[in-house]
């Protein structure tokens, strides 16, 4: 096994989403590009949430097509820590093109349908390299892995009460007229897919028969 450094992150920016409604920033909203500076998480201050995204890629063309990833480390150096509660980092496979734009940005909704490449908590966090950790298989060997960093919480949505009911209602239904597999999206053979999302109570709906 042959351990293998790709060199530094190629840098494209980071957009900054805000609104005074959570779920306008978490789709996107008011977007601005940083070209010149690195950020993921949330924040809230004077009435707005606002949300960052950071877009960045790595080099491993010097790798022989055929390689075999098996892990994976990316390092970004930590230059403040302004968060109040930990959270998970999170690095997606994401292409976005030559050059990162507002068009870029990647609805909270959504992030679960990207590949994960690697994770780091905030708990860890250091001024110093913090590193991302995954299994590689995202990875494109003997290419270029284009990626979207943000914090894991941009994917959590919960459904309200009258939702849950309503799912509950539809599934009864489905699973009696057609008998419906209890499986997500992401469940199915051949997709590649986090849908319905990491917080989706599939289990919660699905034991309604």
């Amino acid at each position: 096994m042959a351990h293998i450094c790709c060199g530094y992150i190629q840098n494209g920016g980071y957009l900054r989403s805000t609104n005074a409604s959570y779920a306008a920033t978490r789709s996107g909203s008011s977007l601005t590009l940083n070209t010149a500076a690195t950020r993921i998480g949330q924040a809230v201050a004077s009435g707005n949430y606002y949300a960052y995204e950071y877009f960045c890629s790595i080099d491993t063309s010097e790798m022989p097509e055929e390689a075999i990833v098996r892990s994976v480390r990316l390092f970004l150096y930590g230059s403040a820590d302004s968060s109040d509660d930990d959270f998970t980092g999170e690095a997606r496979a994401y292409d976005w093109g030559e050059s990162v734009t507002t068009d870029d940005w990647v609805p909270g909704a959504n992030l679960g349908d990207c590949a994960l490449i690697a994770s780091w908590s905030s708990a860890s966090y250091s001024a110093a390299y913090n590193p991302f950790d995954g299994d590689g298989a995202s990875i494109n060997a003997g290419g270029v892995t284009k990626m979207v960093l943000a914090s894991a919480k941009l994917d959590v949505e919960r459904m309200s009460d009258k939702q849950l009911r309503a799912g509950q209602a539809l599934h009864r239904y489905l699973h009696r007229k057609y008998g419906c597999p209890d499986r997500g999206h992401r469940d199915m053979p051949g997709n590649s897919t986090g849908c319905p999302g990491r917080y989706f109570p599939l289990a919660e709906i699905t034991k309604v028969k």
